[in-house]
Formats: structure tokens, sequence, C-alpha cells
């Protein structure tokens, strides 16, 4: 089964050097990826990301070593590491918060939050968020949310899931190992925010959780 113990060591280590770099990419950088392959962000809207395309040429040097190393089911075994990877990283991560993280590093989130918006009169809008956080530590958290646009509304200069900065901080205390599902009301005053929506939802939201002490993370 084994043709080439070499190449099998080589992927190996391209393996772990791709899962290195995933983690090393600012999590913000994954988020608004125009062009993925394989959880890297080849490119966004700023240009290609390094990283994201070193990692993936990595990660297409693995499968080319484990297929070289291998005498047979080549791609059983490319299609497997693939699937592994797909999901390692998240309980890697999982993993972490749950063990060595602290603070609002330890805060999950699923990335399934929505806004909806609609006007009220003019300049005024009503503005609604729902998501859930789980605090994976065993100690309390206190943190700002702050609700972020996604590339696209970035990309167009137009204001909509931020438009709820307006009426913050909104400022959330989680026990320890708390799961919660928040909801956030506010009747934002648009009158002096340029280009922004009048109504609309947004779906998958992006949130950056900002801790006192200067600790943040972009989710």
């Amino acid at each position: 089964m084994i043709k080439n113990k070499l190449f099998l060591i080589s992927s190996a280590i391209l393996f772990c050097l791709s899962i290195i770099v995933y983690f090393i990419i600012p999590n913000e950088r994954k988020l608004q990826g125009t062009l993925t392959v394989m959880n890297f962000p080849v490119q966004d809207h700023n240009g290609m990301v390094v990283l994201g395309t070193i990692g993936t040429l990595f990660f297409i040097a693995c499968l080319f070593c484990l297929a070289r190393g291998l005498e047979k089911y080549r791609v059983r075994s490319v299609i497997g590491v693939m699937v592994v990877f797909v999901f390692l990283p998240g309980i890697l991560m999982t993993g972490y918060q749950e063990t060595f993280a602290s603070g609002v590093k330890a805060v999950s989130y699923g990335q399934d939050g929505e806004c909806f918006f609609e006007t009220v009169e003019e300049d005024q809008l009503n503005g609604e968020c729902t998501f859930v956080l789980r605090n994976r530590s065993n100690e309390e958290v206190t943190f700002e949310v702050e609700f972020m646009d996604s590339f696209y509304y970035v990309e167009e200069n137009q204001r909509m899931v931020s438009l709820m900065n307006l009426a913050g901080p909104h400022k959330v205390t989680m026990e320890a190992n708390e799961k919660r599902s928040i909801r956030v009301t506010e009747l934002l005053d648009v009158s002096k925010v340029p280009n922004h929506i009048d109504s609309g939802s947004s779906y998958g939201i992006e949130l950056k959780l900002i801790q006192s002490n200067g600790d943040q993370v972009h989710l």
C-alpha cells in the first residue's frame, strides 16, 4: 500500500503547515474572502490574500505527496484528507477555546445571526438583530459587541448592519460555559449617515467582540 515513505512524511508535514497557516490568517480575512479554496481565503475585496494563497499551495502539495506516496487507494485517501481538513480547524478551535483560551477569545459564534431594518419615518430606522454566543471558558466574561458590514456593503460604500453601532456600545456579560441567544433592538437616527439602507435584512452577520483589556475577535 505504501509506495514511498518520504512522500508520505512530506505530506504529513505539509498538512500540519497548512493547518498552522490557516490559524495565522486573521479571522476577518477568512470571513470576507471573495474566493476561497479549502477554507483558505485566496482573494478578498483588498486583493490577493498572501497567507491564504500559501496555505492553499501547501495543501495542494500535501495532496500531491500523499498520492505519490501510496500504491493503492490514492483517490480515497485524497478525498478523505480533504474532508478531514474541512472539519479539523473547527474542532481544533473548539478544543482551544475550552482548554486554553480565556476572556473574549473563548467566546464562539456560529455565523447564524440576522438583522432586520425598516423605516419608521424620515431619518429613523428600526433595527433588530439576533445571534447566539457561547462562552466556552470557565470564567465570566464581559465585552462589547460591534456589528460589522459584510464586504459587499464595504465595497459599495454603504452601511447596513453597522448602523446598529449608532446606538452602542452594546455590552454583554456571559457566565462561565453559558450559551445565550441575544436580541438587540434599537431605534436608529440615521440623519447624519450618508449612503445608508432604508430597509432590508442580512443573514450570517459578522460581529466584533471587544474586551476592556483590548482583546478582540472578529467572528
